[in-house]
């Protein structure tokens, strides 16, 4: 007997030992028993007889789902895989809710397997092992997923069914091997942590050291031993292959490119050059193991290292040649272009350019390319040449920011080249065009003032620089344009023709005479000529105070204009100007003109202060402290107050003990005194903002409610400006520090629209990566994140992103890069504190990424260690609940929830434990169908936390969608009507609006569920939840035909969205199918399930797959895709099965259309709408198969159970008329016998 003959005899014994829960009837049971007993004893062909004449006999017993299932293992057993295949496919799609669903799938899978139909044998068998995770068979469905996953070039996919069979039990029999191929895939992915973990239970499990082992798995360990830094340990093992194997192992390319990369981390360049250079010329380096983009890669950054430009721009060159992502390898580019100019060797990167033209074309819409290939003409050619190849590029891109590159840099040129004029207008071009892609027409309009001063005057650069103050308040250039605005009316406003007009009125009227003070005052206020106003003032030494001010001034200003031209003078007659002020206020206590005068002292005091030392300093306060009694309320007052009231805080800052206190008690008392005075105008917001900073660094109750009052309402003030614009940031800001995630994000988001120019300053890109973070928008917050220089950011804050970035990756999935991020942690923060921090990193990354015993380990060292231990221990619960169980592990689970309701908030990760915990617990309830329960826990959590209300409504949120899943839709209704009433001020926008639309979509509320998706797409496209609506909706169209609908939302879609690959390949997919390209749509389903993280979930794009398949008229395919499906979704199941049954109908198969649509009643129940669509179908069926009397009982059972209307209703009737009619049926009669 052959082995697989024997396996299935094996399996038929066991078959017949749980044949008990047959429910086949009478003869029927003693049938299939009678089956099962000679199938036993190896004589199939009688068993097979039998199992046919059960199947012939009509209707839908449960056990014909077991006897298809029978008849597929036997006929695989003798070898007829096709016959078999046909068996169980039957068994999947007519019998969907049987108990042998899984087992079909799993026999199914593994001929796939065998077959070498790898990825239809995946795309069959992952829904086992994510609903059928505890049955005996799951294990068999791992393997054969790894085995094909592999095979088909799905490794993410195979690494999931290893560690999955790794964890569960009883796993013994394929044990090792999974151990090597999962630490295999480890090492490729850059998890090298856990694949070193792996090895070790390897030695355990063989009882072999590493240097014992076979060569496959020592070739392992030099790869994952180099990935956690330990390439010593690596090159002692290659060391060991030599030793007992000699050179010829060491020979091979991928033990090779191994050595290669562990001399690299060692920063042996020479010796790392030497092993890598020798497969550079190599052919099928792939097959052996080494992918020659990394090769490459590597050889480029060993040339970069060694000063060798030209091994750089070769291999960099070679890297675009194998590049598939035309994004990344412009990216490439982009830097051998930098590099070349940087170093005059444009030459040598020429071959990188003919390698990009050559892998992706030259497209006339590729304008960024066009970029590119003007610097190459302007080395080669000149700028002339640059130009022309700008010009034609210009006319060709739409793209805002690629048209805006392209302008700036045509203008670049021309300034470059001499021509202001062609440069400016062009300059002038892009500052009118709508919008702010590249976000800098604020330094763009700085420099056009420039070019402006220097070819119109100083009058044209005032306007433009007015320009700028106002309409770019929060641009980091704003001050250096009111700096030089105010250097332009001081001392480059002259009005010549005023002067002279003034001085000879004053001539007439005065028969010549001119008095001195007045000829001053024209010097200086109508020629800017301070110098002559002084000496004018000094020959006239008049006593008088308000002519001694005036001097004081002029001197003042004088200084101004000297220090502005260098002059070391400047700085001794700001000097003079100091004394004098001094003087005039302490000798004439009662000058009427007093306010002017503490005007001027302010104003000199504001500049010469750096200079003054600690005692001066002092005496000045005192002074200004002594005149504000004598003060009116008026700007002077306003303006001294502010200065003080900086004052005070810098003394704060300096002290101790309750000084500081009462210091910063004085300055926020002047500063709320100054808005009393001055209101919100220019003057009063200053005070404003400044006492709303000092309010959000103080500690006692409500400051940091009224420092977000008075953002909030200097962000919202009439008139706008400077302060107002910073507050709107500083607001957002705040949101965080009060844990306001969703409104601080929301702000934060708003603000960056507002003021596009602004998205590169510091404090928005700090705070929006860390509301990114907090409210679950990983990608976003990591693609931020990952602009941030290190040089931004201080110790303390570099290190909680370091922290955040590893926990966004761990979220995303990418634990490859969360692993070599948690590396880089480790060595660059080494104090105990982070030493703690890397433990619960690695705790959370390791249970996420399905390795719980390399995560146990880390955990063990949180032991009882304060907010740390609680929150390690919290991962480990939700890995667990992830992975999911039957009711008695969830209910373990929920009780693990419930011992950390208490838990402290944790304040460097800022995540609030006992929060999580409880959100832990509803979901466990949830799982278990516990909806009142859920409800209780989340009363329990309001009475608990009343001033949580945004975690409250989190929770909310959480429950509505569990009561969407069980269908208790009242409830969600009514829940959701509170969240909009009375939470919506904290609740995240987008998911309320996802959450609403989902509601809406389940009440079969299409206008108010469209609403809200339309909603959802336009005023969050930023959200991750905003970005699915886009999806969703386009989908809408393409269903409904409206293709240019379609693809205007589509192509609205922000760059910026970080879609990631497989939301990608699905936006890829609808937009051709708007397009009617439905082989191009395909295609990108087929990638855009190969893309898909995890094992099972997949089902809705499984069908849009086959739908795709379906349209492109690939009939095979859909056919293969649709009668493997299998979805514990009952509507994706519903679907499936009609699909089929329209593809088998339209291939001419009735009886398995038929079959097909049987299948849906015992998915979704008699009366939904998918089986009254089936059974309407199936009467059109019967029809064309003439079999009419069969039609008109279908139809009447469609009319009993279709309740008062509907479609399907109305179409049933109209055809029972019709054929009534053609019968001279009575359909009286016939509802008699219904």
């Amino acid at each position: 007997m052959s082995k697989r003959k024997s396996v299935t005899a094996i399996v038929m014994v066991s078959l017949l030992a749980a044949s008990g829960w047959l429910s086949a009837a009478g003869d029927n049971l003693r049938l299939l028993k009678g089956a099962l007993r000679q199938a036993s004893r190896g004589d199939t062909a009688t068993a097979m007889q039998v199992i046919d004449r059960y199947l012939d006999q009509p209707g839908r017993e449960p056990a014909k789902a077991y006897a298809l299932f029978l008849k597929g293992m036997l006929l695989d057993g003798r070898g007829q895989t096709d016959s078999a295949e046909s068996y169980l496919r039957t068994s999947i799609v007519n019998y969907p809710s049987s108990d042998w669903t899984g087992q079909s799938l799993v026999r199914l899978g593994l001929i796939l397997s065998r077959n070498g139909r790898d990825t239809a044998a995946v795309r069959t068998l992952e829904p086992v092992a994510a609903n059928f995770a505890d049955s005996s068979f799951a294990l068999a469905a791992l393997i054969g997923i790894g085995h094909s996953a592999r095979r088909s070039g799905l490794d993410s996919r195979a690494l999931e069914a290893y560690l999955q069979y790794l964890r569960s039990g009883d796993n013994e029999q394929h044990l090792l091997s999974a151990l090597q191929l999962a630490a295999q895939l480890l090492v490729a992915q850059g998890r090298a942590e856990e694949a070193v973990y792996l090895l070790s239970r390897i030695s355990i499990k063989s009882e072999k050291t590493l240097s014992q082992q076979d060569l496959p798995v020592q070739i392992i360990a030099i790869g994952a031993l180099t990935g956690v830094g330990m390439p010593d340990s690596a090159l002692r093992v290659v060391e060991e292959i030599r030793r007992t194997s000699g050179d010829a192992p060491l020979s091979s390319p991928g033990l090779t490119y191994l050595v290669g990369k562990a001399h690299l981390a060692q920063d042996e360049f020479s010796s790392a050059d030497s092993a890598l250079s020798l497969l550079a010329g190599r052919e099928g380096l792939g097959q052996e193991g080494v992918p020659p983009d990394s090769l490459f890669r590597l050889l480029m950054e060993i040339g970069l290292r060694r000063d060798d430009r030209r091994g750089f721009f070769s291999y960099a060159a070679r890297v675009i040649e194998l590049e598939d992502d035309r994004e990344r390898a412009l990216a490439l580019l982009e830097r051998i272009v930098d590099a070349a100019e940087r170093t005059g060797m444009m030459e040598q990167a020429r071959q990188g350019l003919d390698n990009y033209v050559a892998r992706f074309g030259a497209a006339g819409d590729d304008a960024s390319l066009a970029l590119i290939r003007a610097r190459f003409a302007r080395t080669e050619s000149g700028i002339d040449r640059a130009l022309e190849v700008l010009r034609e590029a210009q006319t060709a891109e739409s793209n805002s920011a690629v048209a805006a590159r392209i302008l700036l840099e045509r203008a670049h040129l021309h300034l470059a080249d001499g021509d202001t004029l062609r440069g400016g207008a062009l300059l002038r071009d892009y500052l009118a065009s709508s919008g702010d892609p590249l976000h800098d027409k604020d330094r763009q309009l700085l420099a056009y003032a420039e070019l402006q001063r220097d070819t119109r005057g100083v009058e044209a650069e005032r306007e433009l620089l007015e320009q700028l103050a106002e309409q770019y308040p929060a641009s980091s250039y704003w001050q250096q344009a009111t700096d030089r605005l105010e250097e332009i009316g001081l001392f480059e406003s002259a009005r010549p023709a005023e002067a002279a007009e003034e001085l000879l009125d004053i001539y007439l009227q005065q028969a010549g005479r001119v008095d001195g003070v007045r000829l001053a005052e024209i010097a200086a206020d109508k020629l800017d000529d301070y110098e002559r106003a002084l000496a004018i003032m000094q020959r006239e030494n008049s006593q008088a105070p308000g002519d001694r001010l005036r001097l004081i001034r002029y001197k003042y200003l004088s200084a101004l204009k000297l220090r502005r031209e260098g002059s070391f003078e400047g700085s001794e007659r700001l000097a003079q100007a100091w004394r004098d002020i001094r003087l005039l206020l302490s000798g004439e206590p009662q000058f009427p003109g007093r306010d002017q005068a503490l005007e001027t002292y302010l104003q000199i005091l504001q500049r010469i202060g750096p200079t003054l030392g600690p005692i001066e300093i002092s005496q000045a306060e005192d002074v200004l402290l002594s005149e504000l009694a004598a003060l009116n309320n008026g700007k002077v007052r306003t303006e001294v107050l502010d200065w003080l009231a900086g004052r005070f805080i810098v003394r704060a800052e300096a002290d101790t003990g309750m000084a500081v206190m009462i210091l910063a008690d004085s300055a926020r008392a002047m500063w709320t005194e100054a808005v009393g005075i001055a209101g919100l105008s220019s003057i009063g917001q200053q005070a404003a903002f400044s006492l709303a900073e000092s309010l959000e660094g103080a500690s006692f109750a409500g400051a940091r409610d009224s420092a977000a009052g008075l953002y909030g309402r200097l962000a919202e003030s009439d008139g706008g400006g400077r302060w107002a614009s910073l507050a709107g940031l500083k607001l957002g800001a705040i949101h965080l520090k009060q844990e306001r995630q969703f409104l601080a994000y929301r702000t934060i988001s708003l603000w960056g629209e507002q003021h596009p120019y602004a998205v590169e300053d510091i404090s928005y890109r700090t705070a929006l990566a860390e509301a990114s973070f907090l409210t679950g928008r990983y990608g976003r917050a990591v693609k931020v994140m990952d602009e941030l220089s290190p040089g931004d950011l201080d110790t303390a804050l570099r290190r909680r992103f370091d922290a955040y970035r590893i926990r966004a990756l761990t979220a995303l999935g990418d634990y490859g890069g969360a692993a070599t991020r948690l590396m880089n942690f480790r060595d660059n923060y080494r104090e105990p504190e982070s030493e703690r921090i890397v433990a619960v990193l690695a705790t959370e990354l390791y249970y996420s990424a399905g390795n719980p015993g390399l995560a146990d380990s880390y955990r063990e060292r949180l032991k009882n260690i304060d907010a740390y231990e609680e929150l390690a221990e919290l991962f480990s619960i939700q890995a667990r609940l992830a992975r999911g169980g039957d009711k008695k592990t969830i209910g373990k689970i929920r009780k693990d929830f419930e011992d950390l309701r208490d838990a402290p908030w944790n304040r460097f990760f800022r995540i609030d434990v006992a929060f999580q915990a409880y959100r832990g617990i509803m979901a466990c309830r949830a799982a278990a169908g516990e909806l009142d329960e859920v409800a209780e826990s989340r009363d329990d959590f309001r009475r608990k936390y009343p001033e949580r209300r945004a975690a409250l409504a989190v929770l909310m949120l959480d429950e509505i969608a569990y009561c969407i899943d069980r269908g208790r839709l009242q409830n969600a209704t009514s829940l959701h009507e509170d969240l909009e009433l009375l939470f919506a001020d904290v609740s995240p926008g987008d998911r309320l609006l996802w959450i609403g639309w989902r509601l809406s979509r389940a009440a079969a509320d299409v206008a108010e569920a469209n609403r809200r998706l339309t909603a959802l797409a336009g005023k969050y496209p930023w959200s991750p939840v905003g970005k699915l609506a886009r999806v969703e909706l386009a989908g809408l169209y393409v269903s409904a035909g409206r293709a240019d609908n379609a693809l205007a939302l589509l192509e609205s879609v922000d760059p910026e969205a970080e879609l990631n690959e497989e939301q990608t390949m699905a936006v890829n997919a609808l937009i051709a199918g708007a397009e009617n390209r439905w082989d191009d749509a395909l295609d990108f389903r087929r990638r855009q399930w190969a893309a898909l993280r995890g094992l099972g979930g997949h089902d809705k794009v499984v069908r849009e797959w086959a739908d795709a398949a379906v349209r492109a008229g690939r009939v095979s395919e859909a056919l293969d895709v649709l009668s493997s499906f299998w979805s514990p979704d009952t509507t994706q199941n519903a679907r499936a099965r009609l699909a089929l049954a329209g593809q088998y109908r339209a291939a001419g198969y009735s009886r398995p259309a038929l079959g097909a649509l049987d299948g849906v009643e015992s998915i979704a129940g008699p009366r939904s709408e998918f089986a009254l669509q089936a059974l309407y179908r199936k009467g059109m069926l019967l029809e064309e198969m003439g079999r009419t009397p069969e039609a008109i009982k279908v139809y009447q059972l469609l009319e009993a159970r279709a309740g008062q209307g509907g479609d399907w209703l109305r179409s049933a009737r109209d055809r029972l008329r019709e054929l009534q009619g053609q019968t001279g049926t009575d359909s009286t009669s016939q509802a008699g016998t219904r």
